[in-house]
């Protein structure tokens, strides 16, 4: 069975649920592949990745288009019954699409059938399994994880991006470590209640601009248009995504929106995990910078 990798929502936070435009790439730094117990005393871990997959199992033996795509859902049960578990190092709660990694891996093995689909219709199927493990997915974790591309997308269309790797746009962006571990089903409840407010959502459709821009830029390698996106987008998370920001990192936030050399963002569902960073800078110059947390600023992965 293959490996997967994780991935990183480099824009498009909460509004990709609403259809506005995203960007997803591939991040080969944590990676995860189905595997069996054998012999060996299970860890607590394994057994409760073996218990999630039987779980993930019986909702998908209730979608109704489950058959229609002919999978093999007879050998998967018995694969769980012998101890099948997801074998991973992607880090749970921290925005790198570690659920969607396991269901890509569950398809890629036991639904062969999905790879002759477009890449629309494989985006919907895995939405609709990943949403077992958040209650609402945009199917883009499991999709970029099954395809091992960049994906843009906008509403219902999605495309993979070629000639991403040589993209030098993508050495500049960082992850931060809060080393906070957070449930992206309660934050996305929390985005809804968002929407829900008239007037923070004036400023939302605006927010929603500054996404499309910044994919644009990202693709075209427009770094000066692309630092003014990130500091939009980093602002108005700051002011109406704060629930989503730990407080451990409020002072840095500010300090790149205040100093100018760096920008952070939101990685996925935030409330902890990673967060992104953007900057012209190196690692070790960005620590000068933020010489006063001790936690690191990583290297990101050229995709």
């Amino acid at each position: 069975m293959s490996r997967v990798c994780s991935k990183v929502l480099l824009c498009g936070e909460y509004s990709v649920l609403e259809g506005s435009p995203a960007l997803v790439v591939p991040f080969s730094k944590y990676s995860g592949e189905l595997g069996f117990m054998g012999d060996k005393e299970p860890t607590p871990s394994v057994i409760q990745s073996n218990r999630a997959l039987a779980g993930f199992y019986n909702y998908l033996q209730g979608l109704p288009w489950i058959e229609e795509l002919q999978g093999d859902m007879d050998l998967l049960q018995d694969h769980i019954q012998d101890g099948l578990f997801f074998d991973s190092t992607i880090p749970q709660g921290y925005g790198l699409g570690s659920s969607g990694a396991l269901v890509a891996s569950v398809f890629r093995a036991y639904f062969p059938q999905l790879a002759a689909l477009s890449i629309c219709d494989q985006k919907e199927v895995l939405a609709g399994a990943e949403s077992y493990f958040h209650g609402n997915s945009s199917g883009l974790d499991p999709l970029c994880a099954y395809r091992n591309q960049l994906l843009r997308v906008h509403g219902a269309r999605v495309e993979g991006v070629p000639g991403s790797r040589t993209n030098p746009v993508l050495s500049q962006f960082y992850l931060f470590d809060t080393r906070i571990y957070a449930s992206t089903r309660r934050l996305v409840d929390e985005f809804y209640k968002l929407l829900a407010d008239k007037d923070r959502k004036k400023h939302y459709v605006k927010y929603v601009e500054n996404v499309d821009s910044m994919v644009q830029h990202v693709l075209t390698s427009d770094t000066n248009a692309l630092k003014y996106d990130m500091i939009q987008i980093s602002r108005f998370q700051l002011e109406f995504f704060r629930s989503m920001i730990p407080d451990t990192v409020l002072g840095i936030w500010q300090q790149g929106l205040d100093g100018g050399q760096y920008t952070m963002k939101l990685c996925g569902s935030g409330g902890g995990g990673y967060l992104l960073v953007y900057s012209n800078l190196t690692p070790s110059e960005l620590n000068l910078w933020i010489a006063q947390n001790p936690q690191p600023i990583l290297d990101w992965d050229v995709v």
